[in-house]
C-alpha cells in the first residue's frame, strides 16, 4: 500500500519574485505500508523534483549512496546533461534505496525493513502525483527567466517531466 500527495503546493518568494521561481515546492505526504515516510512536519520539498525522480524510479534502480535525494529540500538549479536532468540541491532531504526484483519494486529506508510494492502501485501513485505537479504549472502565469539558458533549461525539463509521464502510462494501458 502506497499513499503520496503533495499537501500545499506553492512558490517560494514573495508575490513580486515568486514568478521566478521554477520549482514547485510542499510538504508531502508519503506512507509506504507502515512507513510514514515524509509528513507535514517532515519538511517542504522540492516536489517537481521529486516527481522527475520518482518517474525514473519506474523501470530504473535507485541507490541512496550515490544518486540525489528523492525528496530533496531544494532544487534550485538544474542542468540539462546528456539528455537527463541534474538537479543542484543542498544535499539536505529524504532518500533511500529502491529497486526491481521479482516483479516487485522493492523500497529499502536506512534502519527500516523492505517494503515490496506492485509496479502499477507505485507507478499509479507516481503518476497522480506528477498530475498534481503539471496541474499546479498549469494554474499559474508562465514562468519567468533571469536569463535564456534558464528558460531553455526549464523547458527542457518541464517537457521532459511530461514525456516520462506518458512513457509510463502509455506503456502501461
Amino acid at each position: 500500500m502506497i499513499e503520496l500527495k503533495a499537501l500545499n503546493p506553492h512558490w517560494l518568494g514573495t508575490s513580486e519574485d515568486s514568478d521566478f521561481d521554477l520549482c514547485v515546492h510542499s510538504p508531502v505526504w508519503l506512507k509506504i505500508a507502515d512507513k510514514v515516510v515524509s509528513n507535514e512536519e517532515s519538511g517542504d520539498w522540492t516536489i517537481s523534483a521529486s516527481a522527475y525522480l520518482f518517474l525514473k524510479t519506474i523501470t530504473e534502480d535507485h541507490a541512496a549512496s550515490e544518486n540525489e535525494q528523492l525528496l530533496p529540500c531544494c532544487g534550485f538549479n538544474f542542468w540539462k546533461v546528456e539528455n537527463k536532468i541534474i538537479f543542484g540541491n543542498c544535499g539536505t532531504g529524504i532518500n533511500w534505496d529502491i529497486w526491481h526484483e521479482n516483479g516487485a519494486i522493492i523500497h529499502k529506508f536506512e534502519g527500516s525493513k523492505e517494503n515490496a510494492l506492485k509496479p502499477d502501485e507505485w507507478r499509479n501513485a507516481v503518476v497522480r502525483f506528477t498530475d498534481e505537479i503539471l496541474a499546479f504549472y498549469e494554474s499559474y502565469p508562465p514562468r519567468k527567466f533571469v536569463d535564456n539558458e534558464s528558460k531553455g533549461e526549464f523547458e527542457f525539463f518541464l517537457n521532459e517531466l511530461k514525456r516520462l509521464r506518458n512513457e509510463v502510462v502509455e506503456k502501461n494501458a
